[in-house]
Order: structure tokens, then sequence, then C-alpha cells
């Protein structure tokens, strides 16, 4: 993905990703997730924390976990990224405050994607992935703009990466919706339904990875389960 990287911090705020001699297997899945971090979301805080403590363990206790790399891109006044890592290294804490980039953080994370993607299909590992993003309300803040982030999102969709959205609520839905993103699962996130959404993350993650072995293409990502 070729991005104008003028005056776009976002790209630096990108960590390594897992070393490419790491990598032990000759398929993988990348499962990235980009999520609100803005004040809004301060309410879910402690929901948060829990059910990504759960989503990590759900993935370690698959067979799936030494298949899969994941990545967590969080977003508010600023946009940062862990990187892909194996599951160990996926971070469960979370805090919430600022605004919200959120087209920035798509483009970063569809960057990011894409380019380690290339590179590891370049070094012989065959390689799928997908991108979820979390939020509760619109971009405020952005250099990017939603036609920027709209682009992002159709080539990740032309490379066969899958796109899904987390709606916090109907508005989150219709923003979604406004990026050209058809899989959306939603949710009032109280306590129990964050349990239920990551769980039905962690469960399409391990799907999807178990398709990306089998050579399978993939057009849906909550449809998986």
């Amino acid at each position: 993905m070729k991005i104008d990287e003028t005056n776009f911090d976002a790209l630096g705020q990108i960590a390594p990703n897992i070393d490419v001699g790491d990598i032990e297997n000759d398929h993988m899945y990348l499962m990235s997730v980009a999520i609100d971090c803005s004040g809004s979301m301060s309410p879910y805080v402690s929901e948060m924390k829990m059910s990504m403590t759960n989503y990590v363990k759900s993935i370690k206790d698959s067979k799936s976990d030494d298949e899969m790399l994941v990545s967590r891109t969080d977003f508010s006044s600023n946009v940062t990224s862990s990187g892909f890592q194996v599951i160990d290294d996926f971070g469960t804490d979370y805090s919430a405050g600022g605004t919200t980039h959120m087209y920035d953080a798509i483009i970063a994370a569809a960057y990011q994607l894409t380019d380690y993607m290339n590179t590891l299909n370049s070094s012989g590992v065959r390689t799928r992935g997908g991108l979820v993003i979390f939020s509760d309300g619109d971009d405020i803040g952005s250099t990017k703009t939603i036609h920027d982030a709209r682009d992002a999102i159709a080539m990740l969709k032309k490379e066969e990466i899958v796109v899904a959205f987390v709606a916090f609520g109907p508005d989150a839905r219709g923003i979604a919706n406004d990026l050209g993103i058809t899989d959306v699962l939603e949710t009032k996130a109280s306590e129990s339904e964050l349990r239920r959404v990551w769980g039905v993350l962690s469960k399409s993650a391990i799907s999807s990875s178990k398709s990306a072995a089998a050579g399978a293409s993939q057009t849906t990502f909550f449809d998986v389960v």
C-alpha cells in the first residue's frame, strides 16, 4: 500500500514485527485489531481489560496459536501499534482519553498489515489476514480523511483481507457503513456483551487461521463461527 508519509506521524508509531526468521510455520494468519482508546470509551476500561485477557487465553488454548500473529493498534489523540507478535505478547492493558484518530489508525493498520504480509509471502510463508476495528463514534482529529480510510479498506478487500467492525452502538454501525464495512458486530458494551464480542473475535480468528492453513478464501469474519 502506497501512503503519502507527509504529515502522517502514525507510520512512525508502528513497532517492529516479529522477525521472519523466528517463524517456523510455512503459513500464518495475521490478526490485526484497531482499538478506540478515546475519552468516550472510558466507561468500558475494566471490561475491555478483562475481555482482552480472555481473548489471549482462548487463542493460547487453541491449536492455532502457533499459526497466528496478532497486532494491536490503539487510537485516541495518537496512533500506536504493537507490530505483529505471537499471542503471548498481545497487550491486554487498556486506558481511555483524548480524541478519535480513527482514519489515521485504519490507514496505519492497513499499511502495516499489507507490508508485513508481502514480506512473509516473499520469504515463502503463505499468509492471509484480517482487520477488526473497535469504536463507539466518529473520527475527530485525523490527518487523513474518510475517503483515505475508505480507499485503504477497499484495498484490503481487493487483497482478500477481511475487514470487520465492532460497533459500540447504532451510531458506530453507521460509521462502519460509511467506511464501506458491511461485516459489523454491534454491542451495547456491557461486561457480558464485551466478553461475548471478544469471544466471537477469538473464535473467528481461530477459524480464519484454520481456513488460511487450508488455503481457503474468506469473505466475512463474524459469520465464520
